[in-house]
């Protein structure tokens, strides 16, 4: 046995090369995915700020965080925030075909989703929704088999039934 460590998180490979007698060589890779010890987490905090009340935040509670981001939106609103939810799919820093396909099909629904619950987005807003969404159906499509399964990688991971079923939806 031995003991394999990860640089950075996101897309690892891992080569192996045996050589032998008599001009014997091979040599096989495989792509993993190489995260943090720390998993990923997300906390989010509503709070209600009566006129001219001030609230104080603990930056203590990023002290042990792999990679320590905050985020503070305020609104006047109630907190069905979806820009927030769909940011946090964005986020999230592993590129397979399950995260790709989830990551753009809500975007397929925003402007539905705008227009019952935010203010229309400006083209400046729609235009980069577009591109990610162009991005993520190449993204997937370079991850189709022949026979019109997809990997959950590469071309050459094995077939993932249920995310090929998934992923058609989204390209549907």
């Amino acid at each position: 046995s031995f003991r394999l460590r990860g640089g950075e998180p996101g897309r690892g490979r891992i080569s192996l090369q045996v050589d032998g007698p008599a001009g014997f060589s091979l040599l096989r890779d495989w792509d993993i995915s190489v995260r943090p010890a720390q998993a990923y987490s997300s906390e989010r905090q509503t709070r209600q700020l009566a006129p001219g009340e001030t609230l104080a935040l603990d930056h203590t509670l990023l002290d042990q965080l792999f990679d320590p981001v905050v985020q503070i939106s305020l609104a006047s609103t109630p907190p069905f925030d979806v820009p927030a939810l769909l940011q946090q799919l964005d986020r999230y820093p592993y590129g397979c075909l399950e995260q790709t396909t989830s990551r753009a099909l809500p975007l397929l629904y925003l402007s539905e989703t705008e227009a019952a619950y935010l203010k229309p987005a400006a083209a400046a807003v729609q235009e980069p929704v577009r591109n990610r969404v162009q991005q993520a159906i190449q993204r997937v499509l370079a991850l189709q088999h022949y026979d019109g399964g997809f990997g959950l990688w590469s071309q050459d991971s094995p077939t993932e039934a249920w995310l090929s079923t998934y992923t058609m939806e989204f390209l549907v």
